[in-house]
């Protein structure tokens, strides 16, 4: 009988802040989940609970919002308003030490 053998290229833990966020446009609710970690070179792990999807992000990927309205699920009528939402929570910086 064969074995099948993973190789574990890269295990780090470490802390995380993990927020968890509900907003309401005029039109749509989402939920997301947005965890800051010093592991994805100052991006924070921005995460669609209802789609289940995720992206990185830093406040330089919000004005591209082609990089992650679509990934995220956010109707095009919603962009403006999560962009904004999303510079307020990606301002604060929440990443935490690493070391």
């Amino acid at each position: 009988m064969e074995k099948n053998m993973v190789d574990i290229l890269f295990e780090e833990s470490g802390s995380q802040s993990v927020h968890y966020y509900c907003i309401a446009t005029e039109h749509h609710r989402y939920d997301f989940s947005i965890i800051f970690t010093n592991n994805f070179f100052g991006k924070a792990m921005v995460v669609s609970i209802q789609s289940g999807t995720m992206v990185l992000m830093c406040n330089e990927d919000i004005e591209n919002d082609c990089y992650w309205a679509e990934k995220l699920g956010i109707h095009q009528i919603d962009v403006d308003e999560c962009r904004i939402f999303l510079q307020m929570i990606l301002n604060q910086k929440l990443f935490v030490n690493q070391y």
